[in-house]
């Protein structure tokens, strides 16, 4: 109660000088009326009639005075701790406030001591360990150092981090996308040269043309046809019988048979099989000029 009425007509006389009233008459009423009724009717049992300002405050004052307890006051200085997100500057002017009531020789050491142990920054109060001379303004001092210097380094490291959030977040097509188009990968010219990644690259179209080439192959297996031979699909007969047919001992890349071209193989072509080099080029036949075995003077190329 005592604590209270000192804070209350600590601010009271600050209204008096704002209000720039200067009467000791003006001065006693303001304070008893302002104060309440409750104050009033104490004051009013302790009145007399040559009271003027100061003496009715001095009376009051005497009034609350048994109901200080600094022990209590203690106590809760010392149940005062720094609040999360609380400076250590405001965490001391707390301490202040509460110890004036707390009937301290020496505030300022009894403040050092409780933020040395009530503290939330573990920097300061190592710190504050290693230099057991240092002053309450040297604590301060080397709190503020602290504090600033973890603001501007959670700064830097934030803005760091945020760059690199950015870029795991940015879509893999996204980088795929600053290669220019049309330019070969190798080379970084318009060859437009092929790449193993070149396939996944294809238009849609390309794609679904592909793929009802393909499955037209499979659903329409090989048909023999009169004068085309069934084993490498060049003319028949051939020249010496079949003996010297192109693709006597060969293996079908198709079925993986033997005696026969995946070019005229009858069963469905394979998932992604399409026409190899050996089964075109076997259809290819180059004129030479010397007979080499070859009644007709053909040559086959495998």
């Amino acid at each position: 109660m005592a604590i209270r009425w000192e804070k209350w007509v600590s601010r009271f006389e600050v209204y008096l000088v704002a209000k720039d009233i200067t009467n000791g008459g003006r001065k006693k009423a303001q304070l008893l009326l302002l104060s309440g009724s409750k104050v009033y009717d104490i004051y009013d049992t302790l009145a007399e009639d040559t009271d003027d300002y100061g003496a009715v405050k001095t009376k009051l004052a005497n009034y609350f005075k048994p109901f200080k307890d600094e022990a209590m006051a203690i106590l809760m200085f010392r149940e005062q701790v720094q609040k999360p997100g609380e400076s250590v500057v405001q965490f001391v002017t707390r301490l202040r406030a509460q110890a004036k009531h707390c009937g301290f020789t020496d505030i300022g050491k009894e403040i050092r001591a409780q933020v040395l142990q009530k503290t939330i920054n573990r920097k300061l109060r190592r710190e504050v360990l290693k230099h057991p001379t240092w002053t309450l303004n040297e604590v301060l001092a080397e709190a503020r150092a602290i504090e600033n210097s973890e603001a501007r380094a959670g700064d830097i490291e934030g803005r760091g981090e945020e760059t690199i959030n950015r870029m795991r977040n940015i879509p893999p097509i996204a980088m795929q996308d600053r290669t220019p188009k049309n330019k070969c990968e190798k080379c970084g010219c318009g060859c437009q040269g092929k790449t193993p990644n070149q396939g996944n690259k294809q238009s849609q179209s390309n794609k679904q043309s592909q793929g009802n080439n393909k499955q037209s192959q499979q659903k329409q297996p090989f048909t023999h046809t009169p004068g085309v031979c069934s084993h490498c699909g060049n003319a028949w007969p051939h020249d010496g019988g079949q003996k010297n047919c192109p693709a006597k001992g060969k293996t079908c890349r198709n079925c993986d048979a033997i005696g026969h071209f995946a070019s005229v193989c009858r069963k469905p072509k394979r998932q992604g099989q399409g026409q190899e080099g050996p089964n075109i080029i076997s259809a290819l036949h180059i004129s030479c000029d010397n007979d080499q075995g070859n009644d007709n003077g053909l040559e086959y190329v495998y």
